[in-house]
């Protein structure tokens, strides 16, 4: 938990404010003293930090395996080895496991589109990753990232950016958990 959550610090270096470095000795040493020496008031100190890790764990363990059929609650819960309702309660704020998946899956999807050199149809990919409703993938794209999926692959090989302001944006909120000390 402590190489995960300091590989995880090392990654988000680049995007800590003057304000967030302030608390990094903090966070850290809140985090070794959990990990090092177990109580239930150290987790709870570390809380933050326990969770931004397990958050990033759930993340590579999603993109590792976006392709997967069976992708879901029940290998994230393995994965992760915490029951179902814990894995629930640390995506909470990403509006649940499923929409977790789902957003990554569409996060994916927008970067295979927005690739000029990219020729697979547009139904291979959601169906690469996933998506086998074609209509519903385009719904969700649209509503996702404000235009269609043939509207962000034209873009691209127009040579234009497609627009999606929230395709890769860093979330504030998990450098908050990396450094949040109660």
């Amino acid at each position: 938990m402590l190489a995960d959550y300091m590989r995880l610090l090392e990654r988000q270096l680049p995007n800590l404010t003057d304000e967030d470095t302030r608390h990094l000795s903090q966070a850290i040493a809140a985090m070794v003293a959990a990990c090092v020496e177990p109580s239930a008031d150290r987790i709870a100190e570390a809380r933050g930090q326990i969770g931004a890790s397990l958050k990033d764990k759930a993340r590579r363990f999603v993109l590792r395996n976006l392709h997967s059929p069976r992708l879901g609650p029940n290998a994230l819960c393995r994965e992760l080895g915490m029951s179902r309702s814990n894995v629930y309660r640390l995506l909470e704020a990403e509006g649940g496991v499923a929409r977790y998946i789902q957003r990554l899956r569409l996060l994916e999807s927008f970067a295979q589109l927005s690739d000029p050199f990219n020729r697979k149809p547009i139904v291979e990919i959601a169906d690469e990753l996933g998506m086998p409703d074609h209509s519903q993938f385009s719904r969700t794209f649209r509503r996702e990232f404000g235009i269609s999926p043939t509207d962000a692959r034209e873009a691209a090989q127009a040579g234009l950016v497609p627009s999606a302001a929230n395709a890769h944006r860093v979330e504030r909120n998990d450098i908050v958990g990396l450094l949040s000390v109660l």
